[in-house]
């Protein structure tokens, strides 16, 4: 009798959920197979595809048959093949009745249901309504652009037209409230601005701040506010905001990133960090705490990656800038090894001295070209910003952890043994020796490319031995010309 009386409970708590989710306002409900047909809706969903689309809908009906514009269509097919693979997706739609009414803002969650053997069955959407969140969030954000006197206290930054981080710390105060929960903030940090500004200048580095700003504002600053926390920081305050939608946001912005570029083609690479408060009890500091933390994290992973692409497209452009300077750092990277070779059989020692004489010139990234293109007639102040080079790209690399050895080689490759070079006048066997091989090889490949015979060659370099050149490297790289 027990057992008959607790399925008979169990049989009334799923009749009275399916009653709920039945005829909730809040909810729209729906399940897909895996070839897109309608397995089951709730009343509210069918209501609303009927005022949008003017169909009314029934079991075994294809899910994409109500989208007339073919590029929505796409989109929709796009994400059930995502869900069929496994992936959960969050997704933001308004939809406004062809009845007049007022139109609703909704949040679909989509979730694949798998069988008892791992493989996924059907598809699972549940829509909520956030029309009324959206319109409390419309009212406070209205509220913050009737604050006129935000320009006279100071809380907009001056480059980008975004809030500082003044009014960052002033609208958490107003914002910590519990009818503004969830409260989540996203932490925005720009890879690699550093590089960027040495390798293309400042004015390229501000562009990619203000272009960072633009994308931010244009893809939520209708559900964040968007402030500029640091050089090259932003802060997203988002109030009413859980972390599935903060998710997706961060997924739209990312997407944006990878069609805008700046200047001669640089990307614009972005580590995010997010947390969400979702107990008044909770600190708002800690959770601006803790999206700091995690964007830091995403940076480590994400830096070097970024830094290293960004010495790549540095080449390319001094190399499409200047046609023969991409022969002339292969070749000088191909004699340095073979120099280093002669010295040691060590490979690492080989390969980064090749390396180092690839990058020797790398700094030239910023010398004008005219002033490389015409090297025979420089003014005197031309030839100053070209003998700065060595300490540019010693910059350059420097900021590159792969690179770091490799900069020093670079620094001083311009030095001589008497102590004649540039940029500190070392001498002898002060001057880092793979920097001596790359020097010769520089020298060799130069009067090379005048057409001189391998004995003028010879006789240049014993020459300069001892003065601009290591004695002992000249004769040793001698015995390879004969």
């Amino acid at each position: 009798m027990d057992n008959h009386l607790k399925a008979m409970d169990n049989q009334l708590e799923k009749s009275y959920l399916l009653a709920l989710l039945e005829n909730s306002e809040e909810l729209i409900i729906f399940s897909l197979d895996r070839d897109g047909k309608y397995l089951f809706f709730n009343r509210r969903y069918y209501q609303l595809v009927k005022e949008n689309w003017g169909i009314e809908i029934k079991t075994g009906d294809a899910f994409l048959e109500h989208y007339l514009d073919q590029k929505k269509r796409d989109e929709a097919q796009k994400i059930f093949d995502r869900i069929l693979k496994g992936e959960l997706i969050s997704q933001a739609m308004t939809c406004q009745p062809q009845n007049g009414k007022a139109s609703t803002d909704w949040i679909n969650r989509w979730r694949p249901v798998r069988n008892a053997t791992n493989e996924i069955d059907l598809v699972l959407c549940i829509g909520i309504d956030e029309t009324e969140k959206n319109a409390a969030r419309k009212k406070l954000f209205e509220e913050r652009e009737k604050l006129k006197v935000s320009d006279m206290l100071g809380y907009h930054d001056q480059m980008t037209g975004l809030y500082n981080r003044r009014f960052l710390l002033d609208q958490m105060e107003r914002t910590d409230q519990e009818k503004y929960l969830p409260i989540s903030v996203v932490m925005a940090d720009i890879n690699g601005l550093e590089l960027i500004n040495d390798s293309f200048g400042r004015e390229t580095g501000d562009e990619v701040i203000i272009k960072t700003a633009e994308i931010l504002m244009k893809t939520c600053a209708k559900e964040a506010f968007v402030i500029r926390y640091g050089n090259d920081e932003f802060v997203l305050l988002l109030p009413e905001t859980d972390r599935e939608t903060v998710k997706a946001l961060i997924n739209r912005i990312q997407d944006q990133l990878t069609v805008q570029k700046v200047g001669n083609g640089i990307e614009i690479s972005i580590s995010f960090g997010y947390d969400t408060k979702d107990k008044i009890e909770e600190n708002l500091n800690n959770t601006l705490k803790n999206a700091e933390d995690l964007m830091y994290r995403e940076k480590l992973k994400k830096g070097t990656s970024m830094k290293s692409q960004t010495i790549k497209r540095v080449l390319e452009m001094l190399f499409n800038h200047n046609e023969g300077e991409k022969q002339h750092s292969i070749e000088v990277g191909e004699v340095s090894g073979k120099i280093a070779a002669l010295l040691s059989p060590d490979k690492a020692f080989i390969e980064q001295t090749i390396r180092a004489g690839e990058l020797h010139d790398i700094g030239k990234i910023t010398v004008d070209d005219k002033s490389l293109n015409k090297l025979k007639t420089l003014e005197d102040s031309d030839w100053t910003d070209i003998r700065r080079h060595p300490e540019r790209g010693f910059r350059l690399l420097s900021l590159v952890d792969e690179y770091k050895d490799i900069a020093q080689i670079v620094y001083q490759h311009q030095e001589h043994w008497d102590g004649s070079g540039y940029p500190n006048g070392l001498k002898g066997d002060e001057i880092n020796q793979q920097a001596r091989i790359v020097a010769i090889a520089e020298a060799y490949e130069a009067m090379k490319h005048k057409n001189k015979s391998k004995k003028e060659i010879g006789e240049e370099l014993k020459a300069c031995s001892g003065t601009q050149f290591d004695p002992k490297l000249v004769a040793l790289f001698l015995q390879t010309l004969k």
